[in-house]
């Protein structure tokens, strides 16, 4: 199983906080697959923040 999680705030324009939690949690079998699952969800948890920060902060 392949558990990741981000969790934080974003200041943006406008002394707004957007704050966020995301958790994910994966079967993978095999070392190399649970490598490539964590780093799969860590870029797309951080695409998401990058996604919601320019959305709104524009």
């Amino acid at each position: 199983m392949v558990r990741k999680a981000l969790a934080g705030y974003v200041e943006l324009p406008g002394d707004r906080l957007l704050t966020f939690a995301a958790f994910v949690g994966m079967s993978a079998n095999g070392e190399q697959a649970q490598r490539e699952v964590a780093d799969l969800t860590g870029q797309a948890l951080g695409e998401i923040t990058a996604v919601a920060y320019t959305t709104l902060s524009g």
